[in-house]
């Protein structure tokens, strides 16, 4: 793996444990709520273009931008890989693809091998306790190995299907912090628009946990995506996809959409279809005027945290 995907899979496991965190409070809190679903959806194909502004995708990493992928993909390097999501044609035939992969199970041989000795150990317990406690002790080892192995094997992915990040990403737990500073956030030229609040903003994560009912996969994360634009915090100034967030992760539901924002279209726009499952849907922006701590790193993306002294 690249280094500027080795450090994009450390920050996108790292957004994902927050954001996993956030969900089992919402839940203790009982506030956590299902985003979208369009159950018995239409599952009509389409075969002219959309007209939308959708990502181009690099189908052999999953690198996503708003703009042409013009030879090669600027992450992976893959020539041969580059897909418009503005073609329905195209979409379709990923869709059907994925579709595919997320039937794909443990296979039954596997399965059996693996718990058969399990099994007759268990079976034996009633009759021949020491035998069955002896088979079983040594059979449950076995077991979870192959299990781990089966998992490892078919498994889902470790990355999303589909992600923006920027190229380089300091492990905090590795590398120093070159500067620091807290203060207001100053524009330093066009904003962006937060894809699901439609809130003005220089930078915005978007983070999408998919389910597909009757797969054979649990919920996976399929989007995970930080864009950022140019802006300052006093002396700091940041130049554009060149931020990551740490900030607050907001769970995003039809009421919370912006004004004039289609659910169906921000999925569509990353090659995804609303009616094929379940979307649970999170963002956070980052706004002129919020207050904000940077830290920076040496050749390495800014980090935006909530301002105060570092939560350990």
């Amino acid at each position: 793996m690249s280094g500027g995907m080795a450090d994009a899979a450390r920050q996108i496991a790292r957004q994902q444990r927050r954001i996993n965190e956030r969900i089992r409070r919402f839940k203790a809190e009982k506030k956590a709520k299902r985003k979208h679903r369009l159950a018995n959806g239409s599952q009509q194909t389409f075969t002219e273009d959309v007209e939308l502004d959708c990502y181009w995708l690099c189908r052999a990493c999953g690198y996503m931008q708003p703009q042409p992928i013009v030879s090669m993909c600027p992450r992976c390097l893959s020539p041969n890989d580059i897909l418009d999501l503005n073609s329905n044609f195209i979409a379709e035939e990923l869709r059907t693809i994925e579709a595919k992969q997320r039937q794909q199970s443990a296979p039954v041989a596997d399965v059996v091998s693996a718990a058969a000795p399990t099994a007759a150990g268990l079976a034996l317990l009633p009759v021949l306790p020491p035998l069955g406690v002896f088979v079983l002790a040594a059979s449950l080892p076995a077991y979870y190995a192959m299990r781990q192995a089966v998992s490892a094997k078919i498994g889902t992915p470790k990355m999303p299907a589909r992600w923006t990040m920027p190229e380089h990403i300091a492990d905090p737990d590795e590398v120093e912090p070159t500067g620091t500073t807290t203060g207001k956030v100053v524009a330093g030229g066009p904003f962006l628009t937060a894809p699901l609040s439609g809130k003005p903003c220089v930078a915005y994560e978007v983070s999408v946990l998919f389910d597909a009912p009757k797969d054979a996969w649990p919920p996976v994360w399929i989007v995970e995506e930080t864009r950022s634009a140019a802006f300052s915090v006093g002396a700091i100034q940041v130049q554009p996809m060149n931020a990551v967030l740490h900030l607050d992760m907001e769970p995003i539901d039809e009421e919370g959409l912006g004004d004039g924002v289609s659910l169906e279209d921000v999925l569509r726009a990353r090659g995804l279809f609303a009616y094929d499952g379940e979307f649970e849907l999170f963002e956070e922006c980052l706004q002129v005027g919020d207050e904000v701590r940077l830290v920076t790193y040496e050749e390495a993306a800014t980090v935006c945290f909530p301002p105060g002294p570092p939560q350990t």
